[in-house]
């Protein structure tokens, strides 16, 4: 009886144990975590669109928008941008969701391209049914905008390359909670500049989303 108690606890600790070094930040690191999330999300089709553009309004509003899809639900990943001017400046921005389309009257875009990640991907789908549009002049805006993301970046000096810090955004959704979901072709996901004057700025922008 006393060796099969001592062995029924000995297989406890040995239990406990493993559970224990499986806990993230317990004798296993955040990063293997995050791997197996980010592993997980690059089975589901998955694409992203880089470009340059440079707006010339006087006051930058809308910089570039993701605009969402009739059939797919499109989870934002990650937005990058970084960019240059004449005379290096700390730029307040924005990200913000919406329930319509920038355009209208106003604005001079063109649509961005796209890339898949995967051009096999598991789930047979291999072109974007969502698109990207970057502006060159300020579109007209809707009533309403839903902000989720408001700092600032420092856009470096076109000739010396000095920067104020941060120099660039990158901001990566999805690995520790949500990220933001556009449902509807309406629905976007704008990055905005915030009416703030950038002389000769030259921008580059990406945008990575899956699509379920």
């Amino acid at each position: 009886m006393k060796r099969t108690l001592l062995f029924g606890c000995a297989s406890l600790l040995t239990l406990s144990a493993i559970a224990y070094a499986q806990v993230p930040g317990v004798n296993s690191t955040l990063n293997a975590v995050f791997n197996l999330v980010y592993d997980n999300a690059t089975e589901k089709a998955t694409f992203a669109s880089a470009f340059s553009c440079t707006n010339t309004t006087t006051a930058v509003t809308d910089l570039f928008e993701l605009r969402g899809s009739a059939t797919k639900k499109i989870k934002v990943r990650r937005v990058k941008v970084s960019g240059i001017a004449t005379a290096a400046q700390s730029v307040p921005y924005i990200i913000a969701m919406r329930t319509a389309l920038a355009g209208g009257a106003a604005g001079t875009g063109a649509i961005a391209p796209i890339s898949a990640y995967d051009s096999s991907s598991p789930t047979g789908q291999t072109s974007a049914t969502s698109t990207v549009e970057f502006w060159t002049t300020n579109p007209t805006e809707p009533a309403t905008s839903n902000q989720i993301v408001e700092a600032y970046l420092g856009v470096a000096n076109l000739s010396t390359g000095v920067s104020p810090q941060p120099s660039q955004v990158d901001f990566l959704w999805g690995a520790g909670g949500n990220a933001p979901v556009l449902r509807g072709a309406a629905q976007t996901l704008v990055f905005n500049l915030g009416g703030t004057t950038v002389s000769g700025n030259q921008m580059t922008c990406t945008i990575e989303w899956t699509e379920e």
